[in-house]
């Protein structure tokens, strides 16, 4: 074979070779470059998706929370309304009951027979107070069922004074309510307390 055929071939040989290895090592670079290029992509998917949760997590903590105190809230208002309402209906049913027997008394004193007008005064008096009664004794559930809303809702503290504030307002009456007035204080000043509320 002549010489310069063989250095020809020779040639194209190696130049063929480097070519192959070169699109060899193109390939191979291209696809470790994918690789860390897919990599570097899932770990930035995968830090976006935690930090996603992340933040999805705080924000129903947040909105849970808010629910919370707005529960607590609700049932605290609708607490200390309860006991006002029950020292009103005490007091209704105490002023009932006393013109029912301030009644009865005048009765006793007139003769029989002449008293028409007061026996029906009577009546009334005495349907007024049963009315009275039984509104105050369904304030006592509803106020005794809120309590314990409170009671599951509430920090130490705000129980403490929800239940000085449920004795007093039991036995209050606009008559004689400055322990009502102070327990309702209390109570107040502890539910704003534990609610984050500035004093008015």
């Amino acid at each position: 074979m002549n010489p310069q055929v063989t250095a020809a071939l020779i040639s194209a040989g190696v130049a063929l070779t480097v070519a192959v290895l070169g699109i060899a090592g193109a390939i191979v670079a291209q696809t470790y470059a994918t690789r860390r290029a897919f990599q570097g992509s899932l770990a930035l998917f995968e830090r976006q998706r935690a930090a996603d949760e992340h933040r999805q997590h705080e924000q129903a903590q947040r909105e849970d929370a808010f629910r919370f105190a707005e529960q607590r809230r609700s049932t605290y208002g609708r607490f200390a309304s309860l006991a006002r309402d029950l020292a009103d209906a005490n007091d209704a049913e105490r002023t009932a009951t006393k013109n029912s027997e301030r009644i009865g008394r005048q009765l006793d004193r007139v003769r029989p027979g002449s008293a028409s007008d007061l026996e029906e005064s009577a009546e009334a008096a005495q349907q007024v107070a049963a009315a009275a009664r039984t509104r105050r004794e369904q304030l006592d559930v509803d106020y005794g069922a809120a309590r314990e809303e409170i009671h599951l809702l509430g920090t130490p503290d705000v129980r403490a004074a929800a239940d000085e504030l449920w004795s007093a307002a039991r036995q209050a009456t606009h008559s004689a309510g400055a322990d009502y007035q102070a327990a309702r204080a209390a109570f107040l000043k502890t539910v704003r307390q534990e609610l984050g509320i500035a004093p008015p």
